[in-house]
């Protein structure tokens, strides 16, 4: 037994290492799913450190490709792993299994970071939705023949924001991270109505 544990397999070894382990080639982060063996098509899409097949809806990281191509329980996959590559803690110093823990650590604590980002995001967007639906409501047809001129930039904005929104909670995680992109745009008023993207919000909206 190696007794390495998850994190240093999955640190130590890419889902594309692996499937060239196998034998198997990556073509513009896609190649055939070898667990439904889709007849058409490269169905099976490799972006590290995970994959997923859009016909049987495989998923998983390097681990889990280990486990269900050779059908390993979790503890041999990652134990056939490290032997297959070479993985040991023997002979790591203990400043260097210091260095890898502070690595992991600092990863964390990046991925804390950008879930805090995220989730103020999301906050400010619905209180800036929640605003503007407020002035649209109140302010937008106060004179039923002639609404106010920021009406379609409400409305635009309205619509925007909703989808958004919607997005961020999206299963594809391309998806989410352009809904992302979008309301960080729009908070940093770079996103304006469509017709004139040059003309800043005004306050009010």
């Amino acid at each position: 037994m190696n007794y390495i544990d998850k994190e240093t397999i999955l640190e130590s070894i890419t889902l594309t290492q692996a499937l060239a382990y196998d034998g198997i080639e990556i073509k513009r982060n896609r190649t055939a799913c070898m667990f439904c063996n889709a007849s058409r098509g490269d169905t099976l899409k490799v972006e590290e450190p995970v994959f997923f097949c859009h016909k049987c809806n495989a998923k998983g990281n390097v681990i889990n490709y280990w486990m269900n191509t050779r059908h390993l329980s979790f503890p041999a996959a990652i134990d056939n792993l490290a032997s297959a590559f070479g993985l040991s803690v023997e002979g790591i110093s203990s400043e260097e299994m210091n260095n890898i823990r502070l690595a992991r650590e600092e990863k964390k604590r990046q991925k804390e970071q950008k879930e805090r980002e995220k989730a103020l995001l999301r906050k400010r967007l619905d209180v800036k939705y929640d605003a503007i639906l407020k002035w649209y409501k109140e302010k937008a047809f106060v004179e039923p023949f002639s609404p106010h001129p920021q009406y379609k930039r409400a409305e635009y904005l309205l619509y925007v924001i909703g989808d958004i929104l919607d997005k961020m909670f999206d299963r594809n995680k391309d998806i989410q991270e352009w809904a992302y992109g979008v309301g960080s745009k729009i908070m940093l008023g770079e996103l304006d109505y469509e017709s004139n993207p040059n003309v800043k919000i005004r306050a009010e909206l």
